[in-house]
């Protein structure tokens, strides 16, 4: 299923929409009914017009400790793991191993020598630490790609579960925040940002909250 959409907010309410309507209803591994959509590619064309809608409608609610696009931001930037937060991906970005910065020491030279490259992605997956049936914790988002059309940067994620309420937002916040970043280093604009969840899910104890932000309007 492929969803494009000019904004952040709109393009998170048609995802919510189809899922709800269409997604397969079943009991996950930790005992949460939830419904999913496989292959789910959601593109959002131009990002920066309300890139934080979502993050800050969740925030509205006050039913959750959500966290502020202050401390997302934080997180997808930070080289060092905080044990605060379960998906802290800025120091496998910015210091994998602690010792490969994947944005200024690949991404951004390849595309300052050659705008047209494809070889500009990040990996988030480690096998060392991820590959065990003991792990609790593997990352959702396994692979960024950074491309530029039209000299704009556009962003390219891989997602293998994807909580389309809840984690989505956040997502979306963090690549809008490295796009940015590049984007100012190689001296190009922002495009779009595109998401492929090989699992897209809702959670049926959501239900209402994602009713009421379908419901919004404008």
């Amino acid at each position: 299923m492929e969803i494009t959409k000019e904004k952040t907010f709109e393009a998170w309410q048609a995802v919510l929409r189809h899922i709800l309507d269409n997604g397969t209803v079943y009991e996950d591994e930790n005992k949460r009914q939830c419904r999913e959509v496989t292959n789910l590619l959601v593109t959002i064309e131009n990002p920066e017009s309300d890139v934080a809608r979502p993050v800050e409608t969740l925030t509205d609610f006050k039913k959750w400790v959500y966290p502020s696009q202050r401390e997302i931001t934080e997180m997808i930037l930070t080289r060092k793991e905080n044990p605060a937060h379960e998906y802290c991906y800025g120091s496998r970005i910015f210091n994998w191993e602690d010792s490969v910065d994947q944005i200024n020491d690949f991404v951004i030279p390849v595309l300052k020598k050659n705008l047209n490259s494809r070889r500009g992605f990040v990996i988030l997956a480690d096998p060392k630490k991820d590959s065990s049936p003991l792990s609790t914790y593997i990352p959702g988002l396994l692979l960024l790609d950074f491309k530029v059309k039209n000299k704009k940067i556009n962003v390219h994620a891989l997602v293998r579960s994807n909580d389309m309420f809840i984690g989505w937002p956040a997502n979306i916040v963090q690549m809008h925040v490295l796009q940015k970043y590049i984007a100012q280093r190689i001296n190009v604009g922002i495009g779009y940002i595109a998401t492929l969840s090989t699992s897209g899910q809702i959670f049926d104890d959501y239900r209402e909250e994602i009713e009421r932000v379908i419901a919004i309007k404008g």
